[in-house]
């Protein structure tokens, strides 16, 4: 199946036409339904309409229940020098790993004043 670019009406020629590459489509106030799959190279906003997204781990499924457990690998290897250094209107940068090993030769730095607190979830039981 070939990609497709949307009709539009140019009035100046009276004819009905794909729409020119690098055109955009205002879809203000409309909506795209039964769509499977969107590819884009980006996207922007705060993410908070989206659905079937999840920041805890990673499903064990795509479907059913699976879909809505999760599990969270326990170590966060760092494999390159990395400088922790969080914004100044941050109280700490934070992660939900259990531990962190910092692999042979690899610098894990964190800033003067600035904290990295592991296992923010306390998750962790052991």
């Amino acid at each position: 199946m070939a990609d497709r670019f949307p009709l539009v009406a140019n009035e100046s020629a009276g004819q009905i036409q794909e729409i020119p590459a690098g055109d955009n489509l205002n879809l203000l106030g409309n909506s795209i339904v039964g769509v499977t799959t969107i590819t884009a190279t980006s996207y922007v906003g705060d993410g908070s309409g989206l659905s079937g997204v999840s920041g805890l781990g990673t499903a064990l499924g795509s479907g059913g229940i699976l879909q809505n457990i999760f599990y969270l690998d326990k170590t966060l290897s760092v494999s390159s020098n990395t400088t922790v250094n969080p914004p100044a209107s941050a109280s700490a940068a934070y992660t939900h790993f259990a531990e962190v090993k910092i692999e042979d030769g690899v610098e894990l730095t964190i800033e003067d004043g600035d904290s990295l607190v592991i296992d923010v979830l306390g998750l962790d039981d052991t």
